[in-house]
C-alpha cells in the first residue's frame, strides 16, 4: 500500500507518499496523535514530526540494571508478560513459568544459529596489539585452484604490484574483492615468524580494536603461528585474508582453541566466574556463524523444551546468523534514514510446514527472539506467508508495521533508541512498551543479553 504523510503544520496531506508495509488501520491512526485499534493501541503513529524521531524511543536505564552475568540457571530468570497491544498491567513470573502461557497447538520458532569465538588476539610487526572481531566471510572470496601463493623475502619484502606480475600470483576471476583491495596495497613489513610460503585463503570482514588504523598490506601475527593480511578498509572495518589452511570449517575449530566469545561491549568478560562459551550459547545452537547470541533463547533448558513439547507446543527452527547489525547504533534523528545491515537467514521447509499447520488449526506462532521474528517476517514479504529457502534481509520494523507471520514474541529487554526497541514497540505500541520498560526499571529487572525476558502475547 501507499502511506500518506500527514503535514502537521499545514494540516493537510502533502502530494507525496512512499511504499510501506504498514496496515490500512495503522495508516488511519497515523493521522491522529492517539487512537484505539482493535488489536493494539497505535498511539502517536504519526509519520513526519512524531514517531520518526529517535528521541521517542529513549528511556532512563540505571547502569546497575545491565546484567553482567546470567541467572544462576537459565530458566530462573524473570519473565514479564504483556497482553499484546493492551494497556493492562504487566504480570511478573519466573521464566520456567512460561509454560502457563503456551498451549497445545502453539508454535515456538527458535533461531538455531551458533556463536563462534570471533574475538581473536593479533599483533603487528611493531609489537602493537590488535583485537580482531571476525564477522563473516565475504561472498566473493574463498580458496580456489587459482589462489595466490606469496613467497616472501623477510629482508626485503616486495610490494604487491611486483608480486602480481608473477605467475604464482594470478588470481581467480571470482576473487573480485581481493583484486580490488590488492591493486594499490603495499607490503611494507614482513613478520620475522612468517614462513616462506603463504597461500591466500578466505577473505573475512572484520572489526579491529587497535591504537592506530591498520594500513593496507599489513601482516598480523595470529596465535599458533598463523597470519592474516590486511587487504583494505570495508564497511567500518577491514577485509582480512587468512591462510588457506584456515578455510571453513577449519577456522571455526581454530577459533574454538584460541578465540574468545564476542560478548557485547556492555558486559565485562572478567566479571564473575562464568563460562561464556557455555552460557552465551543457546542449548539448541547447531549452525555456526553468529557473532552475537539470539539472547531470548538463552533462557531455555532441555528440560523446559521437553516439557513444552509434552504439553503439545510445537517447536520449529530457522537460522539467522546475527552479524554486524547488532553492533550498529541508530545515528540519525529521523529513524526512516537508518539503514539496517543485511543478515543471512534460512527457513527450512519443515518450519514452513509447521507454520502452515499451526495457522490452519488456529494455533499461535511465537517467535523466540527478534532474530526469529525478523527472519519469519522477511520470508513472508512476497506472499504474506513464510517461504522456505535461504536469503538475506535488512528488514527494519518500527511502529505501524503490519505483522504477517507472528502472533507473539519472547524477547529480552533492549537498549534505548535501538532498532530492537522499535521492533517490540511495533508489536505492542510505543507508549505501552515504554510504560512496561519503566515498570521493569522500577521492579529491578535485569537488562540486555544476560538479562531477563519478556513475553508479548
Amino acid at each position: 500500500m501507499k502511506l500518506l504523510l500527514w503535514d502537521e503544520k499545514a494540516g493537510h496531506l502533502p502530494a507525496f507518499s512512499f511504499s510501506s508495509p504498514f496496515s490500512t488501520h495503522d495508516s488511519f491512526c497515523m493521522f491522529r496523535h492517539s487512537c484505539w485499534c482493535p488489536q493494539r493501541q497505535c498511539d502517536e503513529y504519526v509519520v513526519g514530526e512524531l514517531l520518526v524521531k529517535l528521541e521517542l524511543f529513549d528511556f532512563e536505564l540505571p547502569p546497575e540494571l545491565i546484567a553482567q552475568t546470567p541467572a544462576a540457571t537459565r530458566d530462573s530468570s524473570r519473565l514479564m508478560v504483556l497482553e499484546r497491544g493492551r494497556p493492562t498491567p504487566p504480570q511478573h513470573y519466573q521464566f520456567h513459568q512460561v509454560r502457563e502461557f503456551l498451549q497445545a497447538g502453539d508454535l515456538l520458532v527458535l533461531n538455531n544459529t551458533r556463536v563462534f569465538p570471533a574475538r581473536l588476539p593479533a599483533q603487528k610487526a611493531t609489537g602493537g596489539k590488535v583485537e580482531l572481531l571476525l564477522l563473516e566471510v565475504t561472498e566473493t572470496s574463498g580458496p580456489s585452484s587459482g589462489a595466490p601463493v606469496l613467497h616472501l623475502d623477510e629482508a626485503s619484502p616486495p610490494n604487491f604490484s611486483d608480486i602480481q606480475n608473477k605467475k604464482n600470483m594470478e588470481h581467480s576471476d571470482k576473487d573480485v574483492i581481493s583484486q580490488a583491495c590488492l591493486s594499490d596495497a603495499k607490503m611494507t613489513t614482513a613478520l620475522p615468524e612468517l614462513s616462506t610460503k603463504w597461500t591466500a585463503g578466505e577473505i573475512w570482514h572484520a572489526l579491529a580494536k587497535t591504537n592506530r588504523p591498520l594500513r593496507e598490506g599489513t601482516w598480523l601475527h595470529l596465535p599458533e603461528g598463523q597470519h592474516a593480511l590486511v587487504l583494505c578498509r570495508h564497511e567500518g572495518g577491514y577485509l582480512l585474508q587468512l591462510d588457506a589452511s584456515l578455510a571453513r570449517p577449519n577456522v571455526f575449530e581454530y577459533l574454538e582453541r584460541v578465540g574468545q566469545m564476542p560478548l557485547p561491549p556492555y558486559i565485562d568478560p572478567d566479571h564473575g566466574d562464568i563460562d561464556h562459551k557455555q552460557r552465551y550459547q543457546t542449548v539448541f545452537a547447531h549452525h555456526v556463524g553468529a557473532v552475537a547470541a539470539p539472547t531470548a533463547g538463552l533462557h531455555f533448558t532441555p528440560t523446559l523444551l521437553s516439557e513444552l513439547q509434552a504439553q503439545g507446543v510445537r517447536l520449529a527452527e530457522l537460522t539467522l546468523h546475527v552479524g554486524l547489525g547488532t553492533f550498529l547504533p541508530v545515528r540519525v534523528d529521523n529513524i526512516l534514514e537508518h539503514e539496517m545491515h543485511a543478515e543471512t537467514f534460512e527457513v527450512p521447509e519443515s518450519t514452513v510446514a509447521l507454520w502452515n499447520q499451526t495457522k490452519a488449526e488456529g494455533g499461535r506462532v511465537i517467535a523466540v527472539g527478534t532474530t526469529s521474528l525478523r527472519a519469519l517476517e522477511a520470508a513472508s514479504q512476497e506472499t504474506g506467508t513464510p517461504q522456505s529457502g535461504r536469503s538475506s534481509t535488512s528488514i527494519f520494523i518500527y511502529p505501524g508495521y503490519e505483522f504477517q507471520a507472528v502472533d507473539g514474541l519472547l524477547t529480552n529487554f533492549h537498549l534505548p533508541k535501538s532498532t530492537l526497541l522499535m521492533l517490540v514497540a511495533a508489536l505492542h505500541g510505543r507508549t505501552q512498551m515504554l510504560k512496561a520498560y519503566n515498570i521493569a526499571v522500577q521492579e529491578g529487572y535485569r537488562f540486555y543479553s544476560y538479562g531477563d525476558a519478556m513475553l508479548i502475547l
